[in-house]
């Protein structure tokens, strides 16, 4: 075991060794032609006065093609490596275990307890709720599908809990005869204690509508009904037992908990955490078909946008997860590192069922059942979704691996006595001594380590202290405050130099403020030479006799404006020292250290005027387009850049395809196509096939109710899209259709359409406000008030709903 995690460690800092052109284009191709294309041939030049004059640093080609993120994942795993050697090798499993038991159940009780908030509304001022999570569903944590991953945890060590008070009194020589074992176990408070909290954290994880947390129990309580019918030969018993559970589980999941919010968690009520490891596997396949044998590198998935989720964290950054674990092994690391995954799993599913084995029948292998059962759901759990990177979700996890594998190395022992120490056999024990050298040294370098881990630690905390600093001075316009942000910026930079965003950040600050003094100091140059030639030309004229011109004045003012545009000149050479210089620097820098993140190619592609020497601005939006194909603000600022430059069949093309990926820049690119373009062309050019888009897109360009034959080619051409399927239409294509109606005025086809739909989902709150709020647009009051009131038995907490129903019931009030 500590074996895999030693190889595992080293193939990670394997990414970060610099090898030649050659030897990277023998063992990853791909990772050699994506260098050559997102580093140009030629170093930028920079303009005089900049040490060097040219960034003519070389980039280093490693395997991982964002080598700072993939620094920071191999301390990580390196301190995994010594935490787990740690709990392994010197901590007694017995009472580690039982430890560990009571801080995994205690803070997932009160995770648990947390969650049940939103039930007591009267709750919600002392807990500050509000300011805690939107929705309620996840508690304390950012995503629904996170909180789970801890709680079964919980479950399974509750589980263990009650199986070894059984096995206690089971297995016990009863004081009291007339008892029986079974009574004993009822009358144990311990019991009663572990079966609260087991219902607890049962009910916590079906209510959080996490359909991960759904599938790791029904996964795991299969896998272990299965091996236990294996080993005790009821198979087919335990067969029978879990279909019963699982049918049970299927029908409330579907129809009971409707009234929760929905459709209830097995339908999904957020897309963004639709569950579907095939859907992201077609997304990322390209990845490893290009990547297959070493990966991107590790860290590098917050550059793979397009097939992520974001996690919002502190200081304004994105830090982005596949959602399935193990393809993220693969993107990021190729078949190497899942093989090594995948065999540090299995060795630990093998020492877990031998420490079982060989605790069968004592209390102690309760809690091993128990903790296998918790590791299961993790194992089963990170297949739709990414855990290990939460350190509360990691850091248990790993020191339950260490005694789980220490049990499995020991021999069947009774509770309470740890294993004997293994005595070594002569001629196999091994002592390295070094003349007395070799403990010192031992010593030594574990102190060094530690004081590496501590320092990186600490680096990383002063590095996100400096960026939430400067992030509270973004929407700073006044001068000083700018640059107090960028002192913010430099010390993080200073301290994490290979950090791409960073660098990106501290050339748009830079860039930002040589701009804006630039814009000013020829403001007031223009405003001063047109004061000093009226002043001084008037001063002399009013000395000479009559209205003449002075001549004689012209010196004076000659002088004047020399001094000015002396002193003009000393002022924009300091912006450029100051600004422009360090700007440009940042910008190649994060080019450079992260060829992955596609702003900064687009940054230089917006100043490349700013450089002596630089390619075009195309060949550097070629680039932040291959870097990132599947991000619409990338393509949209493309398409702004490319519409400044003139290039407007490129520019439609880009905002086409920033359309194809989302929906959210469709206002801003309506508002600048119109302005060269008929919404003939519009729909023709920019506007891609996708039926929801073209109903936006005729909504906003036609908003008002008396332009429904400007809509109409929108509308068609969107309905045309829904088409007729062969089998019966989706839900969705239905809720489609009656809005694509609604906007064309058709009132008894979208009215039909609405409620077909929702017969098919009835639990869709917002398609029944839709509906809802139709029928009062048509003043039909009591269809109206009847959908509101539907919907409001719901989700009582719909806010929009209320204040409608509360406008219909004015309006019947008065109409009666």
């Amino acid at each position: 075991m500590a074996l895999c995690l030693a190889v595992l460690f080293l193939s990670s800092a394997w990414q970060l060794v610099p090898l030649s052109r050659g030897l990277l284009g023998f063992l990853s191709p791909a990772t050699a032609q994506w260098y050559q294309q997102l580093l140009p041939e030629q170093a930028e030049q920079l303009p005089a006065g900049f040490s060097g004059n040219t960034m003519s640093s070389p980039v280093k080609w490693r395997i991982s093609l964002y080598p700072e993120a993939t620094r920071g994942q191999v301390l990580l795993w390196f301190a995994c490596f010594l935490l787990f050697g740690l709990v392994r090798n010197n901590l007694p499993p017995v009472g580690g275990w039982r430890r560990l038991s009571a801080v995994i159940l205690g803070n997932a009780t009160l995770l648990a307890l947390v969650g049940w908030v939103p039930a007591w509304p009267w709750l919600h001022r002392w807990t500050f709720w509000e300011h805690l999570t939107a929705d309620g569903s996840s508690g304390l944590w950012a995503h629904p599908d996170q909180l789970p991953l801890y709680l079964n945890l919980g479950v399974g060590l509750a589980a263990g809990w009650l199986l070894s008070r059984w096995t206690h009194w089971t297995g016990k020589a009863s004081d009291v005869p007339s008892l029986s074992p079974g009574r004993k176990f009822l009358l144990d408070g311990r019991v009663w204690v572990a079966g609260l909290i087991l219902l607890l954290l049962l009910g916590r994880v079906a209510f959080s509508l996490s359909r991960g947390g759904f599938l790791a129990l029904t996964g795991a309580s299969l896998v272990w009904l299965v091996i236990e019918g294996c080993r005790q030969g009821r198979l087919l018993r335990s067969g029978l037992v879990f279909l019963f559970l699982a049918g049970v589980l299927v029908l409330v999941g579907g129809w009971g908990w409707q009234r929760l919010g929905g459709e209830g968690f097995l339908s999904g009520n957020d897309p963004s955490f639709q569950l579907n490891p095939l859907s992201q596997w077609s997304r990322s396949r390209e990845w490893v078909r290009e990547f297959p044998w070493w990966g991107t590198g590790l860290g590098t998935a917050p550059m793979l946008a397009p097939v992520s989720s974001t996690t919002a964290v502190a200081g304004g950054d994105d830090h982005r997860y596949l959602r399935n674990s193990y393809l993220e092994v693969l993107v990021e690391g190729g078949l190497v590192r899942l093989a090594l995954c995948l065999a540090t799993l299995g060795l630990v599913f093998y020492l877990g069922i031998k420490a079982l084995r060989h605790q069968k029948g004592t209390p102690l292998g309760g809690w091993v059942l128990g903790g296998l059962f918790g590791f299961t759901t993790l194992v089963i759990h990170s297949w739709v979704d990414a855990g290990f990177h939460i350190p509360a979700v990691a850091l248990p996890a790993i020191v339950l691996c260490a005694y789980l594998c220490s049990l499995g190395t020991q021999t069947r022992r009774e509770e309470g006595n740890e294993a004997p120490a293994p005595q070594a056999r002569p001629g196999v024990a091994f002592s390295l001594r070094l003349g007395g050298l070799a403990a010192p040294a031992a010593t030594s370098l574990a102190l060094v380590v530690g004081l590496v881990l501590v320092s990186q630690g600490w680096k990383e905390y002063r590095v996100r202290r400096f960026l939430e600093a400067a992030s509270r001075l973004d929407l700073a316009v006044d001068l000083p405050t700018r640059e107090g942000q960028l002192e913010y910026l430099e010390a993080a930079s200073r301290l994490a130099p290979g950090n791409a965003s960073l660098h990106l950040k501290l050339a748009q600050v830079h860039g930002t403020l040589f701009r804006t003094q630039s814009e000013d100091l020829q403001r007031n140059n223009r405003l001063t030479q047109a004061t000093q030639a009226v002043s001084g030309w008037a001063g002399t004229g009013a000395a000479a006799e009559g209205f003449q011109v002075p001549w004689s004045g012209a010196p004076l003012w000659l002088v004047l404006s020399t001094a000015r545009e002396k002193l003009v000149q000393e002022k924009e050479e300091q912006g450029r020292r100051n600004h422009l210089l360090p700007a440009l620097r940042h910008g190649v820098q994060a080019r450079n250290v992260g060829p992955l993140l596609a702003g900064s190619h687009l940054w230089l592609a917006e100043h490349t005027d700013w450089f002596v020497r630089a390619e075009a601005p195309a060949a550097y939006r070629h680039r932040a387009k291959e870097a990132a194909p599947d991000d619409p603000a990338i393509w949209y600022q493309c398409g702004d850049l490319e519409e400044a430059a003139g290039q407007r069949d490129l520019a439609w093309q880009s905002w086409r395809h920033c359309l194809e990926l989302s929906h959210d820049y469709l206002p801003d690119i309506l508002d600048q196509s119109r302005k060269s373009l008929e919404p003939a062309d519009i729909l023709q050019r920019i506007l891609p096939e996708q039926p929801q888009v073209l109903l936006e897109a005729a909504s906003y360009l036609f908003p008002h109710s008396d332009q429904v034959a400007e809509r109409r080619p929108f509308l068609e051409k969107a309905l045309a899209l829904v088409g007729h399927p062969p089998g019966p239409p989706r839900p969705e294509d239905l809720h489609l259709k009656a809005q694509i109606y609604q906007s064309w005025g058709q009132e008894a086809e979208a009215l039909a359409a609405y409620r077909e739909a929702l017969a098919q989902k009835p639990g869709q709150a917002e398609w029944r406000f839709d509906l809802a709020e139709y029928y009062s647009q048509q003043e039909r009051w009591e269809e109206a008030q009847g959908e509101l009131q539907h919907l409001l038995e719901q989700q009582p907490g719909h806010r929009r709903a209320r204040h409608l129903l509360e406008e219909v019931t004015r309006e019947l009030a008065a109409k009666s």
